[in-house]
């Protein structure tokens, strides 16, 4: 149904403005049309037509404007809400300029409120559902405060939320780039989704007695966050609320010490990783921030969580055989890291040194499926590099830990490695890689016939310490003529 620049619906006696399609700049939405009050503007009303829109007056018949009506008016200066107004859609006023809201004394319900975090808030005196302390916006809701939105104060670095505040709401500080503090009330019991995501000054979190939930993602991307305090009342960590604190620098390693009330009984933390008790009386290892260079992860541990490693320091990982699941992304930009050692199957995995982009292709092969790693897809990788010693140091772990290896591609190991013989010794003495070297005597590598050879030409290096392994080995372990690559 249409009424001059509006299309409309009825229902119960009520219009619903459901479109706008005028190109006027000052909108006066109607009281009535057809003698019917209009007590609704709905969803994206003016969203496609009102570009050009300036200021609009809202009457005090509507009590109720949908979700994004106004998304996109991208000229609107000025939104003139009347008593009788009751609630506010999600992204109402997403893409347009305004710069102050007012709430009349009967708004009482506000969905996406932190998409109001840029405006200045008008609040009727005597509307019993909002205020605010000129930096927070607060809801009431049975006597308890929930904080919805805040202003993006550029020298403000430190924030006392209000005594009775029991809520931080969905997305609430999301983007503050200067808060590095915030003091939170022992009337708290909840910080929803994303609560504080991209805090990006954020430096330290301690929750205070009588949390209970930590919603999704509520931490994520506050890169400088180091230092969390979780309360004996905490019962729930959502997913990835404090294991997804990075931004794009690997510089930045994440939260670095997490501490637990020893009272808790969901969870607790050591010195390098933070665990969640499992009704199997095992633990799930939920985010790991230690600076080991080799990390043995607890024999208590049965899953290992996602993000649990994400751009952990240590160079070797050893997972033991109490770990049954390793979840998607467990492991995840570790720039260091060189090997991964699986308990359960016996098997070393070797990761490229560089770039991480490549490690990440090994980590991705952890999985929760049968032998906890795809070792067929790991030997097909072996192809895609092209550091000599990358694929020497590959072929060597196959062939010294081979789980799951064919025959035929073991043989293809082989062959690479006696073709590139000669380079690769010429690689060790320039990189002085003593690693390599000893990987290669593991497998047998070295045999009567070319063992001097090997020695002469690592010899002419003058890598004494290199030459000195070989000739070491030599006497204590060449006794035969055979290229053995038996373990």
């Amino acid at each position: 149904m249409r009424w001059n620049n509006y299309s409309y619906k009825i229902e119960n006696g009520e219009v619903t403005l459901t479109r706008f399609e005028g190109g006027d700049t000052r909108v006066e939405i109607p009281h009535r049309i057809d003698g019917m009050p209009v007590t609704e503007i709905g969803p994206e009303a003016f969203s496609e037509y009102g570009l050009q829109v300036e200021s609009v007056t809202v009457p005090e018949t509507v009590r109720k404007i949908g979700a994004s009506a106004f998304k996109m008016c991208m000229n609107l200066q000025q939104l003139m809400l009347s008593e009788g107004l009751e609630s506010i859609g999600e992204g109402m006023l997403y893409g347009t300029p305004l710069e102050e809201l007012y709430f009349p004394s009967t708004l009482k319900d506000i969905e996406g409120a932190w998409e109001l975090g840029g405006l200045r808030w008008n609040i009727h005196e005597k509307n019993p559902w909002f205020s605010t302390d000129g930096f927070a916006l607060y809801k009431c809701d049975a006597g308890e405060k929930i904080l919805l939105a805040v202003q993006p104060e550029e020298n403000r670095s430190l924030y006392q939320v209000e005594a009775g505040t029991g809520v931080i709401g969905q997305s609430a500080f999301e983007g503050q780039k200067y808060l590095r503090h915030v003091d939170l009330p022992g009337s708290l019991r909840m910080i929803e989704e994303e609560a504080f995501e991209s805090c990006q000054s954020l430096e330290e979190i301690d929750l205070p007695e009588g949390v209970v939930k930590i919603g999704a993602e509520a931490f994520s991307h506050c890169a400088n966050l180091r230092v969390l305090r979780l309360p004996a009342s905490l019962e729930e960590i959502g997913h990835r609320a404090i294991t997804n604190t990075y931004d794009w620098s690997y510089l930045k390693r994440g939260i670095e010490k997490i501490v637990v009330s020893s009272e808790n009984l969901t969870y607790l933390a050591d010195e390098s990783a933070l665990y969640r008790r499992l009704s199997n009386d095992t633990l799930e290892l939920v985010k790991y921030f230690g600076d080991d260079a080799e990390y043995e992860v607890s024999d208590r541990v049965s899953v290992l969580s996602e993000y649990a490693f994400r751009r952990s320091v240590f160079r070797t990982l050893i997972i033991p055989d109490s770990v049954q699941i390793i979840q998607k992304d467990a492991v995840l930009e570790c720039e260091k890291l060189e090997k991964i050692i699986l308990r359960k199957l016996d098997a070393h995995i070797f990761l490229p040194r560089t770039p991480v982009c490549r490690k990440d292709e090994v980590t991705k092969l952890l999985s929760d499926q049968g032998d906890l790693f795809w070792f067929e897809a790991y030997d097909r990788l072996f192809g895609t590099y092209f550091q000599l010693s990358d694929k020497a140091e590959f072929a060597c772990t196959r062939l010294r830990y081979p789980v799951s290896l064919r025959s035929e591609i073991a043989g293809a190991y082989q062959r690479f490695l006696e073709k590139h013989r000669i380079e690769i010794l010429d690689v060790i003495s320039t990189q002085e890689n003593a690693d390599l070297l000893k990987k290669l005597t593991e497998i047998g590598f070295f045999t009567k016939d070319n063992i001097d050879a090997a020695i002469d030409r690592i010899g002419r290096s003058g890598k004494g310490k290199l030459t000195g392994f070989l000739m070491e080995y030599k006497r204590e372990n060449i006794g035969t003529d055979d290229f053995d690559f038996s373990l």
